[in-house]
């Protein structure tokens, strides 16, 4: 009964997430760009100085209203996007989808950082503070302050606060089976999840922050140099991996081992979904976050969003090269979420590789299940009050456990559902509010005391 529950949902979850909302996302992050002129590219090499340049200095908010560091937000923001997708899902995309797949997902990203650099300054924008002196604001903010769509928002939060039910027993799903090869036992991984999240999580948004500040950095890191170990020992073979991406972004790739073969529409759908997954421009739900960070100006903030997105870029495309550079795309479908974990057993001795791969998942599983517990709380917090953001904290954490009575997929396939109506209505109000956006922008970089005109990018 609770197989047959999971495949139906995974046939109407397969039918939503199709092609037209694909095409959806797409139009709506080339509206947003647009409208703050391509904000990612003019202005790339201002918004890097000041994101990678300032990540070490100790006060970056220059003096604003907040709760937490510009790039405490940022980090635990990034521990959200950055999860189970980014290992197991880019490989997946181009087992499916064939090299082409990467080039796709490269496009959804660019095009992604305008979006996620106007959910961030919308929020801020329509940002307050709540009862305990937290500033909070999210979707449910701006779809109530913006659009003055207070039913919408509140129906936003409802199915958010559902989303989160399905979403934590999920990633800790991936994580059991991951450790399990590793020769960890399911209740050891279950428990280490179930209290390391507690003692953090009750800690508030600024314990958050402050963890997410140090183990986030840590563990992109640790992956990104694991997997490029791998990548330069197969370094031959990189130049042809390249070649393959832009080749069979726009042409048929043939079948080859256990890949079946995949047209051009395959290659984008599956580049451009994964890209979707993996970056989460265009969700809403990280701006929570975002909300609660000190800064001076709308952009200021949002230019963390685009250094997301960077970061996010670098870990997709190295689990891509990943899977190109050592063959194991044409492993076949059905085994496709295995290649990170044979890539890393292959060349690392003994069971070094798929030690380092299970702890590599474990941590961006752990920062996943951190953040969106905190989004879903200020969610339930909206909802009703925050007696009520509490109760549903410990719900949560009751959730961890049923990781180990069902598959990521299983789970997944539930979250998709509630998910298509989150992710939709979201990006069609920000698409909406992208004239907002756009003045935010103008009245930021056309500012010399924000945007200083001697400059030079």
């Amino acid at each position: 009964m609770i197989e047959q529950l999971g495949v139906t949902a995974a046939k109407i979850g397969g039918w939503i997430w199709g092609g037209p909302i694909l095409v959806i996302f797409l139009s709506c992050y080339l509206i947003v760009s647009a409208q703050t002129g391509f904000v990612q590219f003019r202005h790339f090499a201002f918004i890097c100085k000041n994101t990678f340049g300032k990540i070490t200095e100790k006060k970056d908010g220059k003096d604003g209203v907040g709760t937490i560091s510009p790039f405490a937000a940022s980090m635990t923001a990034l521990g959200q996007s950055v999860g189970a997708s980014n290992i197991v899902g880019i490989p997946i995309a181009i087992a499916v989808g064939g090299p082409g797949a990467l080039f796709w997902l490269w496009v959804a990203c660019l095009l992604g950082m305008g979006m996620r650099f106007a959910e961030i300054a919308i929020a801020i924008k329509y940002r307050e503070k709540n009862p305990e002196g937290e500033w909070v604001g999210g979707p449910q903010m701006y779809m109530k302050k913006g659009l003055r769509a207070g039913g919408l928002a509140m129906t936003w939060a409802i199915a958010y606060v559902l989303v989160v039910l399905f979403s934590v027993p999920a990633q800790t799903a991936s994580v059991v089976a991951t450790a399990s090869t590793a020769g960890v036992p399911n209740w050891v991984t279950t428990a280490i999840v179930f209290v390391t999240t507690a003692v953090v999580l009750y800690g508030g948004i600024k314990r958050i922050g402050k963890f997410a500040q140090v183990l986030v950095p840590f563990m992109a890191l640790f992956y990104f140099v694991s997997t490029w170990i791998i990548i330069l020992t197969h370094g031959s073979e990189l130049g042809s991996s390249l070649m393959m991406v832009f080749k069979c972004a726009f042409s048929p790739t043939a079948a080859s081992g256990g890949f079946a073969g995949a047209g051009f529409i395959m290659a984008m759908r599956q580049g451009v979904a994964r890209g979707i997954y993996s970056f989460g421009a265009g969700m809403g739900d990280f701006t929570v976050v975002h909300a609660s960070a000190i800064t001076d100006h709308p952009c200021r903030q949002a230019q963390w969003g685009v250094f997301e997105m960077i970061c996010s870029f670098i870990i997709c495309t190295s689990s891509g090269l990943l899977a190109l550079t050592t063959g194991l795309w044409k492993i076949g479908e059905g085994k496709a979420s295995t290649i990170s974990a044979l890539a890393f057993a292959d060349l690392y001795p003994g069971n070094l590789g798929t030690i380092l791969i299970s702890l590599s998942l474990f941590l961006f599983v752990y920062t996943t299940i951190l953040a969106i517990i905190f989004y879903g709380q200020k969610q339930a917090e909206y909802v009703l009050d925050s007696k009520f953001a509490k109760i549903m904290g410990v719900v949560y954490l009751l959730c961890i456990p049923f990781g180990v009575i069902g598959s990521m997929g299983f789970f997944l396939n539930f979250v998709d559902i509630i998910l298509a109506f989150v992710v939709l209505s979201n990006i069609i109000c920000v698409t909406a509010m992208s004239k907002q956006v756009r003045a935010l922008v103008k009245d930021f970089f056309g500012n010399p005391n924000f945007y200083p005109v001697k400059v030079k990018e």
